[in-house]
């Protein structure tokens, strides 16, 4: 039995998790934080990340806001 543990809750590691699970292996995830921020961030995301993550199933829209939150503008990946 195969045993895999995702080091990391960012971008790339909840994405391998997806990835995994889509293949029928369980990942268990470790992350050190112990909640979400979500202040204080920036995400470039080149075309192959925005192609993988749309490959993920992931392709709803991208939402690009100010640092107080506000909706500056959003774009579907598909």
């Amino acid at each position: 039995m195969t045993r895999v543990l995702i080091a990391g809750a960012g971008v790339a590691g909840l994405a391998t998790r997806i990835a995994l699970a889509a293949r029928g292996i369980h990942a268990g995830l470790a992350e050190r934080d112990p909640a979400p921020r979500d202040g204080g961030t920036g995400l470039y995301l080149p075309a192959n990340a925005v192609r993988a993550l749309g490959d993920l199933g992931l392709a709803g829209p991208l939402d690009i806001r100010d640092r107080t939150g506000g909706l500056l503008t959003s774009h579907g990946l598909d």
